[in-house]
């Protein structure tokens, strides 16, 4: 399949990218990192209207929170697509 530029995130260190399991939902997070450590929960077929920079797109990505977990080293989405896990294992990486 084809794929398309969507947005580019400025400003922002994140290096993984997590899919709901149907596809609608995703986070973007900061992982295995004591610097930084976002996780931007976005919504790829919001139902509010679309900016007109995006009208040629078929997705209405929305960002719906932001949230912080120091030292987060792994994000796991539950199986129904309702929930997401995060945690951090210092078998991974220290935590100081």
């Amino acid at each position: 399949g084809n794929f398309k530029h969507l947005r580019t995130l400025d400003k922002k260190n994140s290096n993984s990218i997590y899919w709901s399991p149907r596809g609608r939902f995703v986070v973007v997070a900061t992982v295995h990192n004591t610097q930084s450590s976002d996780l931007d929960f976005y919504d790829l077929d919001f139902e509010g209207e679309k900016p007109e920079s995006d009208k040629d797109l078929t997705a209405n990505l929305q960002l719906m929170n932001t949230a912080d977990h120091y030292g987060v080293t792994d994000v796991e989405w539950d199986p129904s697509g309702r929930f997401v896990a995060t945690w951090s294992s210092s078998w991974k990486h220290s935590v100081s």
